[in-house]
């Protein structure tokens, strides 16, 4: 669940002694959802943990080639949903709409296929003609001054070219252009790619092969926008990042304010709803509301200034509330009253359903 050398010595004993906290069951859920804890410094982000980790050229190979048979299968799926819808539509107007709606509904089954199989390829719906120089600048992938010492097949641009290749089939060159230079494609070749699907190997980024999905958590979360915000929980990427100096407790920031407590609360928030039985997200929502009319009326039910921000927040902080002790003395400088016996007392239908929910 740790990745980064941030989690592998100290840090990840603190954040270990954090988990503790939480019943095994909730653990053992996080587990199940391959949640991932991350702790950036200054100057850092995910690309330089294991986390995200680079392609190789045979890997990427390989994974074209399944993800193109799951692309052949989705496309013949959708194609006879639609020939069966054709058969019961008599409306031109609509048999337009189905014909032309295509792309985008194998582009929905087919990201849903290849994030259960773990493959990273990004899909692009695209109408025109697209030049391959385009998806290469878009991708971060141009020629470099040592090009003409390598092999044009040991070139990013020969190795993205190839994998484009394995993944779309040959016939998504509409124009092959002038001499390729030995590389799969030519400079100038066009690209039209059959039912307008295009799939994308992959995004360069400084040094690394990264999945193009992935683009937006690699570039925007590092080790600055956490000191900024102590932590922040990812529920689509299952990701939980936090500022390396407040991952141990307490710290020169937050005292005994678990950042990786509040942020834990939010998947668990996630996991929550998934579960049927539990009736989590009406429940929360209901008792939110309770609380906010509280406030409105001249009470205050909130722990914290955040707990009443939203929903989302009010249930990560009555999580860490539960799960934290409070500190002789006064030592927790930061939420010092965000704890289990003041949640209790101050919010006892909160502390009750948490209670209940911990225990489930």
């Amino acid at each position: 669940m740790f990745h980064g050398e941030k989690l592998q010595g100290q840090l990840g004993e603190a954040v270990v002694e954090q988990l503790a906290t939480v019943p095994e069951p909730w653990l053992e859920r996080l587990q199940d959802e391959s949640m991932a804890y991350v702790a950036l410094g200054y100057g850092e982000d995910l690309s330089h943990t294991d986390l995200i980790t680079s392609y190789t050229p045979e890997r990427l190979m390989r994974e074209a080639k399944i993800a193109r048979e799951l692309s052949s299968e989705v496309q013949s799926e959708v194609g006879r949903e639609i020939e069966a819808a054709k058969a019961e539509e008599t409306d031109e107007f609509r048999l337009h709409m189905l014909e032309r709606g295509k792309p985008d509904m194998i582009s929905e089954k087919l990201a849903a296929r290849l994030n259960e199989a773990g493959l990273g390829f990004a899909i692009r719906v695209t109408r025109d003609l697209t030049p391959l120089q385009y998806v290469e600048q878009e991708s971060g992938v141009e020629a470099s001054d040592y090009d003409e010492f390598l092999d044009p097949s040991e070139t990013e641009r020969g190795i993205f070219r190839e994998v484009l290749l394995e993944l779309n089939g040959p016939s998504v060159v509409k124009d092959a252009g002038g001499d390729a230079k030995g590389l799969p494609l030519a400079d100038d070749a066009t690209l039209e790619p059959p039912n307008d699907l295009l799939l994308i190997p992959y995004k360069l980024y400084g040094d690394k092969r990264l999945s193009e999905v992935s683009k937006e958590s690699y570039s925007s979360i590092d080790g600055l926008s956490m000191d900024q915000h102590l932590g922040a929980h990812y529920w689509s990427n299952r990701l939980i990042v936090m500022d390396d100096d407040v991952a141990e407790l307490p710290s020169t920031k937050t005292g005994f304010h678990s950042v990786v407590l509040h942020e834990t609360g939010h998947a668990m928030d996630y996991i929550a709803e998934a579960i049927p039985e539990l009736n989590h997200r009406e429940t929360v929502d209901r008792l939110y509301e309770k609380d906010m009319e509280r406030a409105r009326a001249g009470e205050n039910p909130f722990l914290t200034t955040r707990a009443d921000d939203n929903v989302r927040e009010y249930f990560a902080e009555a999580v860490e509330a539960y799960l934290t002790q409070p500190v002789d003395g006064g030592g927790n400088v930061y939420k010092q009253e965000n704890n289990c016996v003041e949640l209790q007392k101050q919010n006892p239908e909160l502390y009750a359903y948490v209670d209940r929910l911990m225990k489930s």
